[in-house]
């Protein structure tokens, strides 16, 4: 969660997911498109992003499902089941 700098009781919620497997949410949204910070090219340190969401609006970045991105699972039976219905659940 990212809350806007010019945030106020009706600054707005934008939740975040990427649309694709494989691609991470935190690792592209965050920190190479629209997140307060990019990461520099030497890959060890931030900069400041002038043009992220989070100057007018909160945004909640979430990882889904398992193995995509920085999720994962502790149970291997979680993989067996892929779909619509186990991320209904």
């Amino acid at each position: 969660f990212v809350e806007a700098i010019k945030a106020n009781d009706s600054s707005p919620l934008v939740l975040w997911l990427n649309g694709e497997p494989g691609c991470s949410t935190l690792g592209s949204g965050a920190l190479m498109e629209h997140g307060p910070f990019r990461v520099h090219s030497d890959g060890k340190t931030l900069l400041s992003n002038p043009y992220s969401w989070n100057n007018e609006v909160n945004v909640l970045y979430v990882e889904s499902p398992a193995h995509v991105g920085f999720s994962y699972t502790n149970t291997p039976s979680d993989l067996e089941n892929q779909g619509d219905k186990m991320t209904a659940e």
